[in-house]
């Protein structure tokens, strides 16, 4: 039938990735037909329901682990042999999360090219912010005529570039499109850059970039290879022997790619033990990371004096917590954060990440997000979340920073030309998103809370600007506020 989607998850080793990655298919607003879960001799084995979220699913499962590549071979190779009614294969690593209209901006894109194109989203990192345009399986909606013209990826690269030997060489030499549509956003992890690496890794690593520049760029001139190649070694090299540990295991394993690269022997020549991937929403780097902490005290009163049970997200050491024990009898006040810390005044704090380390089926007459949204990637996304962990009439009270401010942002930006970034305040450098009123009021309203109350906190009550400001009775309110305080209810009928 024309139009028809397979949505083709490779997985290894990777059940929480796995199920995040479900649930985004889950809630695309335009779903795909069906979902083909390819599981690369997982331990244990990808186990799955019949349907997710109302989609059929189908698990295939390799006989050993074939790598990213050979995965990849299989997974297409199914798509053209055993759905042959489908138009589209949809591909996606398992730690892809696209946003709910992604795939109907992709299709569009599809259906509006003059010729079949393979048409990838903008991906960014959930940690960072940060955009990477790739050709990798990060959500690429390939047409059946594709795979049935240049064939599948090679299973014999095993692992690296297998991507990129399959789109950007192999497909756009067909003469097929290859286009990119900005607003089919999807969300991955990426490693930090300075993070290590195991040693099989350096291997593949090396040979396929050894193979592919020697004897798979027949289009490109040899020399400019040669140069390509040269210069990658010697990044490469020298980052090995200033950052890794084990430096002399992991140089032969990287020299050894480089011989058996040129001398054109692929295939699974060196073991992989296990999946090596940082978790959803990342990972610490070596240097670890900064822990905002103060007590919050301003926070206090937005707290509705009726919630008997209150979460707070990012709690750090506790001294919101503590804070609020004070004035407040609490039937359970829990904490969550990504670094270790004492329980306190919390009847429970849990070390892991909002909202999938929260036990299933627990929810709160309030959760807190004090100076927290600011520092996610996506925090549309934890608002929509947040959804299914609060009672029947529950707030969500959270704080962030104005950006419109004119002291700290606007003079400094229009006079000077300046954005400079700071350790605390508006434009903390930890902060991936930026917010003022009205984008706060639209962020709540577009994951379907109500935004009862919205106020600045922390102004400056004296200077020129304040006292301006109350000459003209609040008009500047939103050019001086430092941070507003949001208080947001989801409708009863919505839950």
């Amino acid at each position: 039938m024309p139009g028809r989607v397979l949505a083709v998850i490779l997985s290894f080793d990777a059940p929480e990735h796995l199920t995040a990655s479900l649930a985004a298919l889950g809630n695309q607003e335009l779903k795909p037909d069906s979902i083909l879960v390819v599981d690369n001799h997982s331990s244990p084995a990808v186990s799955l329901e019949p349907e997710v979220c109302g989609i059929p699913v189908d698990v295939l499962r390799t006989d050993e682990n074939l790598g990213p590549a050979g995965g990849w071979a299989a997974g297409l190779s199914s798509f053209r042999d055993d759905y042959e009614d489908f138009e589209f294969a949809w591909a996606l690593d398992d730690d892809i999360e696209p946003t709910a209209e992604c795939l109907t901006r992709l299709l569009a894109r599809a259906r509006s090219n003059s010729r079949p194109a393979v048409v990838a989203p903008a991906l960014f990192d959930r940690n960072s912010g940060r955009r990477y345009d790739t050709w990798g399986w990060c959500g690429l909606l390939i047409p059946r005529v594709v795979v049935e013209t240049v064939g599948v990826p090679r299973a014999d690269l095993f692992w690296r570039l297998e991507d990129q030997e399959y789109i950007r060489d192999r497909t756009a030499l067909a003469g097929f499109d290859l286009a990119r549509e900005e607003g089919a956003i999807a969300w991955f992890s990426k490693r930090p850059d300075n993070a290590r690496q195991p040693g099989w890794k350096y291997y593949y690593d090396a040979r396929s970039h050894a193979y592919r520049y020697l004897h798979d760029r027949p289009h490109i001139a040899r020399t400019v290879s040669l140069k390509s190649l040269g210069s990658w070694l010697l990044h490469r090299t020298v980052w090995i022997l200033r950052n890794e540990d084990q430096r002399p295991a992991k140089m032969r394993q990287h020299l050894l790619g480089v011989m058996d690269g040129s001398r054109r022997r692929l295939g699974k020549r060196v073991p992989v033990p296990s999946a090596d991937r940082p978790d959803r929403f990342g990972e610490r780097t070596r240097e670890g990371s900064m822990t905002y902490d103060a007590a919050r005290e301003e926070m206090l009163p937005f707290i509705p004096l009726d919630a008997r049970t209150v979460l707070e997200v990012g709690c750090a050491t506790g001294r919101f917590g503590t804070a609020l024990r004070d004035v407040r009898e609490l039937a359970q006040l829990w904490g969550i954060d990504p670094t270790p810390g004492e329980r306190g005044s919390y009847d429970r704090r849990i070390e892991g990440r909002y909202p999938d380390d929260l036990p299933s089926g627990q929810k709160f007459d309030c959760v807190v997000f004090n100076d927290v949204l600011e520092h996610m990637a996506d925090p549309w996304t934890a608002l929509a979340m947040t959804r299914s962990v609060l009672s029947d009439g529950g707030v969500v009270v959270a704080s962030l920073p104005n950006v419109r401010n004119v002291v700290h942002v606007l003079r400094p930006l229009v006079l000077n030309g300046r954005w400079k970034y700071a350790d605390t305040g508006i434009l903390d450098r930890t902060h991936l998103r930026f917010f003022t009123r009205a984008s706060i009021i639209e962020m709540f309203e577009s994951q379907r809370f109500e935004v009862r109350s919205i106020a600045p906190i922390n102004e400056k009550r004296a200077g020129k600007w304040a006292a301006l400001n109350r000459m003209t009775r609040g008009v500047l309110t939103d050019f001086i506020a430092v941070q507003y305080a949001v208080v947001a209810q989801m409708p009863v009928a919505q839950k």
